[in-house]
């Protein structure tokens, strides 16, 4: 019977080590229940703010690349305008060589026919001087 007692003691002892066990472990658990709240909450939060970073580094992109083709459209249409610029700026340049040219026979009839005259009146006057004979 002393073995029994000893038993059921031993019984009793493991049973109050376990209800102080399972006691602990219960509070730990409420514990961790409230530390599990607490971090999914903190969890939600930094996911919001995750999707929220998401969206504006989506949105940058997108700005970006339109930002990017309006800029390869710009630099295809000023090149566009250069070229035109270059063209229009030779045919000025040809136009005022032409009108130069023009303004240069011009100038040349004007002195060839200045010299024919001169030389008529240079004829003119070497014969009316007495004595001298004509001709060149």
């Amino acid at each position: 019977m002393d073995l029994a007692q000893e038993r059921l003691k031993e019984y009793e002892t493991k049973s109050q080590q376990s209800k102080i066990n399972a006691a602990n472990l219960e509070k730990q658990n409420k514990e961790l229940q409230k530390s599990t709240a607490r971090l999914r909450t903190e969890l939600q939060n930094i996911l919001g703010k995750f999707d929220d970073f998401q969206e504006s580094v989506t949105g940058s992109s997108q700005k970006h690349g339109e930002c990017k083709s309006e800029i390869d459209t710009l630099q295809s249409r000023f090149q566009e305008l250069e070229t035109e610029n270059n063209a229009l700026r030779t045919n000025a340049e040809i136009a005022e060589l032409t009108k130069q040219q023009q303004a240069a026979q011009k100038q040349k009839t004007a002195l060839e026919k200045l010299c024919e005259n001169l030389s008529n009146e240079i004829e003119g006057l070497r014969e009316r001087l007495p004595g001298k004979p004509s001709g060149r």
